[in-house]
């Protein structure tokens, strides 16, 4: 009777985690899917709950007027709680934060910026690689 109640108790928690990734794959194609039709880019933040660069980005940099205007036009983003929700496996996160430019159509990781970045140098980072990834794409429609 004890090995039939572990075994249920593990089936559940492998269906239960398994279906998380799913949900998660799932939110992230069809966000990568929005963004192919608006032509933007994807930006996934991968942050930790208990990152103090983490909170202060989201406060100094994510809640910047400027910022949020520029990720509207060009981006979809993304926010994972490291710990709380799964990482992507193409994702290879060593530090928090980490935020990836990725093209939505291959999902392949334009750039990646680990760390802090204040808003005025992050808002130069996002322009600077969406207009290059923008110009590539025209160039291949050519």
């Amino acid at each position: 009777m004890y090995v039939l109640k572990l075994f249920l108790r593990v089936a559940f928690v492998f269906f239960i985690s398994s279906h998380t990734v799913f949900a998660q794959n799932y939110e992230l194609k069809c966000v990568a899917e929005k963004a192919l039709k608006e032509k933007k880019l994807l930006l996934i933040s991968v942050v930790s709950e208990n990152c103090y660069f983490c909170k202060k980005m989201d406060k100094d940099v994510f809640s910047n007027k400027r910022v949020i205007k520029k990720i509207h036009k060009q981006y979809e983003r993304i926010a994972i709680i490291a710990g709380v929700e799964s990482i992507p496996n193409f994702l290879h996160v060593e530090a928090y934060p980490t935020n990836f430019l990725i093209d939505p159509k291959t999902f392949n990781i334009i750039d990646e910026y680990v760390g802090y970045i204040g808003a005025k140098d992050f808002l130069e980072l996002l322009d600077m690689v969406y207009k290059l990834e923008m110009s590539h794409k025209n160039v291949e429609n050519d």
